[in-house]
């Protein structure tokens, strides 16, 4: 039997894992692993990453695919602001910011985290390096937007629909009919738009572990819808989107002057920090 600590994270609805003694973890059973922790009899969740340190210190992340995530990046800031003050810098008043290490993107990752009273609040800024391409699916215009770790393909309503019954041949579809299967982590965000604000339902697939979840929350397709959003209006993007977990993540989009490029992408909101300890797992 082998022990692993861990944080269980609720970065907006996405539960999260985090399991901190990475050294005990063979890279060749991660899937495996992340499956029986995630498994409803053993501890549940969405998700499970890694949590480590590089040799000059920085914070690393490491989700089970290698894919990038960008709530549980922001629940590592509420681990940090627990256990590991030291590597974060006050900016303010009951506010920090760290760059950490995050995988399937290549420069570090800026962070900021923020107490109110019981409440951890943090943002992480996004990669820039992304761009987004019109493509014609099921003789629809659909946009994909490439970002730093993995792809995500906006889907409007009344054409593209959520339909619990289906998203997993359906994200094969796509897949297939776009020709993403090489990305290593392709996300649908379906969108709906009504008077009460903007609400998603994010399918995501992991090529590493070739997993398909229904997710109660996804920051980077949060952040791609509003990318896709501010570059076809060519003005900046400040919005809450709603998720399925019935919460908000709050994102910010900034163009360059000219409106071509994204100059900045955050996303933020309440992480709550739901249980800590020790897990169990037979050999």
């Amino acid at each position: 039997m082998t022990t692993y600590s861990f944080y269980k994270m609720n970065p907006s609805g996405n539960t999260t894992v985090l399991i901190k003694n990475k050294d005990s973890m063979d890279a060749r059973y991660r899937a495996l692993i992340s499956n029986k922790i995630l498994d409803p009899l053993h501890l549940g969740g969405e998700q499970v990453g890694v949590v480590s340190y590089l040799e000059d210190g920085t914070p690393r992340l490491d989700m089970m695919g290698g894919e990038f995530c960008g709530n549980a990046t922001r629940s590592v800031l509420a681990l940090l602001l627990f256990e590991d003050s030291k590597s974060l810098k006050s900016i303010g008043e009951n506010h920090w910011e760290c760059h950490l290490s995050v995988s399937g993107v290549n420069e570090k990752v800026k962070g900021e985290c923020f107490r109110d009273g019981s409440k951890i609040n943090t943002k992480v800024y996004l990669s820039t390096k992304n761009h987004v391409e019109e493509k014609l699916l099921d003789g629809y215009k659909v946009f994909v937007a490439y970002l730093s770790g993995i792809t995500h393909v906006i889907l409007n309503e009344p054409h593209f629909k959520f339909r619990k019954d289906n998203y997993v041949e359906f994200s094969k579809h796509v897949r297939d009919s776009l020709e993403l299967q090489n990305e290593s982590a392709v996300g649908l965000i379906f969108v709906q738009k009504n008077d009460n604000g903007v609400f998603i339902n994010p399918v995501v697939w992991v090529r590493d572990t070739d997993s398909t979840y229904y997710e109660t929350a996804c920051g980077s397709g949060t952040a791609a819808f509003g990318i896709v959003s501010a570059l076809n209006n060519k003005r900046d993007f400040k919005e809450r989107i709603y998720q399925p977990s019935k919460k908000s993540i709050e994102l910010e989009v900034r163009l360059s002057s000219d409106a071509l490029y994204v100059e900045s992408v955050s996303i933020g909101g309440i992480v709550d920090v739901i249980a800590k300890g020790e897990l169990f797992l037979d050999d």
